[in-house]
């Protein structure tokens, strides 16, 4: 019940802070809409004024016309020479509106993801964490005991052991995925790639941040999940540290970064790459288009369906990765030498532990994440066409 409580508290406080993120942005495009007014407006001023203000900055502006032009120019030639640019005050002003507008559609983009990112995850963590808390018990737990009451038991009871963690690191890892991978795609499809090739490297590209934020807090919630007592909370790594040094700390911590990055990267790279191509044949859906809330937790529920299942092997390797303390018998991080060590103690059959409920989870996340993700982007989408 006490995690419940502060699960809610954390809740309503991340939706304060992307209350304020939005009315920022809505803000910004309001500003840049006062800007382009202010361009048309200096044409109605007197004649007398206005040959005023083009004699104090007809320098100062053909100077920021030629630089801007060619700035422009220099990033969109590949194979032209640089022709001298006469400028003159029309040009200039279009062009420095251009590069403004430009600049906060970038940062747009990337403060949506933000804000769609934190709002997925705050619905998954709080609505499926018992379901994920099942999933890691299944993988760890069940090898370990030969009563199965007993393992129902054990699998069942407190199943918001680790939302804590799961909360602290995954909110913030959630918008920085998605603000990192909108950013990414929305440069490389500038670029000039195919969409589904920009979604393949912007994923690989996100996902290296994501796991550096959310690996330390993923290993403390797992822990917890499967009652692991040794170096699962704060005050037993303060612990650690004290004894063995930061070294100790480090791998504690983060020995299962390249074994979440293994697992996650194909995971996503499935899940995003099914999600785009199901809205196309399903919906028809093409670049900008509006998504609707239902047809993204639809094609979102089977993308992610689809890469979890396939991806079941390498979320059993990571969990017993992550379920490892620092004085853990045959400690590992190698992802193949876990699952061989696995498959020796317990058989073939663990390379499928846990995709019960990983595939309810997955449908359930999946419609949770891309609904929220689209109805999100929905907004900044309504507020950007004000300007």
């Amino acid at each position: 019940m006490k995690l419940f409580i502060i699960s809610i508290i954390i809740f309503d406080i991340c939706i304060s802070l992307i209350s304020g993120i939005s009315n920022r942005v809505l803000s910004n495009n309001l500003c840049k809409t006062d800007y382009k007014n202010s361009l048309i407006s200096t044409n109605s001023l007197p004649i007398t004024q206005t040959n005023r203000i083009k004699n104090k900055s007809k320098q100062l502006i053909n100077f920021i016309g030629l630089v801007s032009s060619t700035v422009v120019l220099s990033k969109q030639s590949k194979a032209v020479d640089l022709l001298p640019i006469k400028t003159n005050n029309i040009i200039s002003s279009n062009i420095v509106s251009k590069a403004i507008t430009n600049e906060i559609d970038g940062s747009n983009d990337f403060i949506a993801g933000l804000v769609s990112g934190a709002a997925s995850r705050i619905g998954k963590e709080l609505i499926l964490h018992p379901i994920d808390t099942i999933r890691a018990r299944q993988q760890i737990l069940l090898s370990n005991t030969s009563d199965p009451i007993v393992g129902v038991v054990n699998t069942i009871k407190d199943l918001y052991s680790g939302v804590g963690p799961a909360l602290v690191g995954g909110i913030p890892a959630g918008a920085l995925f998605f603000g990192v991978k909108d950013y990414s795609k929305g440069q490389l499809r500038k670029a000039g790639l195919s969409k589904s090739a920009a979604t393949l490297l912007s994923v690989v590209i996100t996902n290296i941040p994501f796991w550096l934020v959310k690996t330390p807090t993923e290993v403390l919630k797992t822990r917890q999940q499967i009652g692991e007592s040794n170096e699962s909370n704060v005050s037993s790594l303060i612990e650690l540290f004290n004894d063995k040094g930061g070294q100790a700390l480090y791998e504690s911590l983060y020995s299962s970064y390249l074994s979440n990055f293994a697992y996650a990267l194909p995971s996503d790279i499935i899940k995003f790459l099914a999600y785009e191509s199901l809205q196309s044949v399903l919906f028809n859906t093409k670049d900008g288009s509006i998504v609707n809330g239902y047809e993204a937790a639809f094609t979102g529920s089977l993308a992610s369906l689809i890469a979890q299942i396939s991806t079941t092997p390498l979320d059993v390797a990571r969990t017993r990765i992550m379920a490892q303390s620092s004085n853990s018998i045959d400690k590992s991080s190698n992802p193949i030498e876990v699952l061989q060590n696995a498959i020796d103690k317990d058989g073939p059959s663990i390379l499928l532990a846990g995709i019960g409920p990983r595939s309810l989870r997955a449908i359930c996340s999946g419609g949770i994440q891309f609904a929220s993700y689209e109805l999100t982007q929905n907004i900044f989408s309504k507020s950007r066409s004000i300007s």
